[in-house]
């Protein structure tokens, strides 16, 4: 399955090791709950005017089965 994954650089923070990070830990959860493995396209947004058209280009391009969008409270 193909995943299109928005998020923040919190996603891919390198001071957190990649087996930990929220990304994998989704992945992980998801094809031990389903038995179905995941390829994952990150991609980092930010609100704002222009993000419907990225991600409508990012739509075409990668073909997700499924979008996440991971946000962050502040």
């Amino acid at each position: 399955m193909k995943v299109l994954w928005l998020g923040s650089s919190n996603d891919v923070n390198d001071a957190v090791p990649e087996p930990q990070r929220t990304i994998a830990v989704a992945a992980t959860q998801f094809t031990q709950a389903t038995g179905v493995p995941i390829e994952v396209e990150f991609r980092k947004i930010w609100p704002g005017p222009e993000l419907p058209a990225l991600v409508e280009r990012w739509l075409g391009r990668y073909e997700p089965d499924m979008v996440v969008i991971h946000t962050n409270s502040y």
